[in-house]
């Protein structure tokens, strides 16, 4: 007898990388974060926010993460997508890098992209030149996710863009489909 398992496994990250070189400026343009050793995701990426577009300016006190609301700097997005089970098992962080690390990055989890009443998760607790970060621990539910790389600083303030690094690390669940003996 030989036993069937079946596993579904793409359950984070099958999305494609937009045709820029880091974060997308918008929605349609969001950087996907890919998972090719799913269950197991690690992600790592640089970037620059200066310059880019302020797409969102506030977001609810109510997001776990703080009580901030003012996120009036230029952002970037990741897409993510999270599988039938969902996960609560990431961890996500954008440090400050050189030759502009001079800057307070703020960052903060939609479940809609681009609609701030879906927050899930937001961190902006450390101060200019100090990296972010949201803990394994939130809850993200089944489907697609946006992360936004932001400041509390409207540009063109030195804390509001600069240099960064996003790392999303994590085990995503694997959802048993069937199983058999013969």
């Amino acid at each position: 007898m030989k036993p069937v398992l079946a596993l579904l496994a793409i359950l984070v990250c099958a999305l494609p990388a937009a045709a820029q070189d880091a974060g997308g400026d918008t929605c349609g343009t969001a950087t996907g974060i890919p998972c090719p050793l799913c269950p197991n995701i690690n992600f790592t990426d640089t970037g620059n926010t200066t310059g880019a577009v302020n797409d969102v300016g506030s977001i609810p006190a109510a997001c776990p993460g703080g009580t901030f609301t003012a996120v009036s700097g230029p952002d970037h997005i990741y897409a993510f997508s999270v599988g039938p089970l969902g996960t609560s098992s990431l961890t996500i962080t954008v440090t400050p890098i050189a030759p502009d690390a001079a800057w307070d990055p703020a960052i903060y989890v939609l479940g809609t992209c681009g609609t701030t009443s879906s927050c899930l998760a937001k961190a902006d607790a450390n101060g200019v030149g100090l990296a972010e970060s949201i803990s394994a621990g939130v809850f993200y539910p089944p489907g697609p996710h946006a992360l936004y790389i932001d400041s509390a600083f409207a540009a063109p303030a030195a804390a509001a863009a600069g240099d960064y690094q996003v790392n999303v690390t994590g085990v995503i669940p694997v959802e048993l489909i069937g199983f058999q003996v013969e």
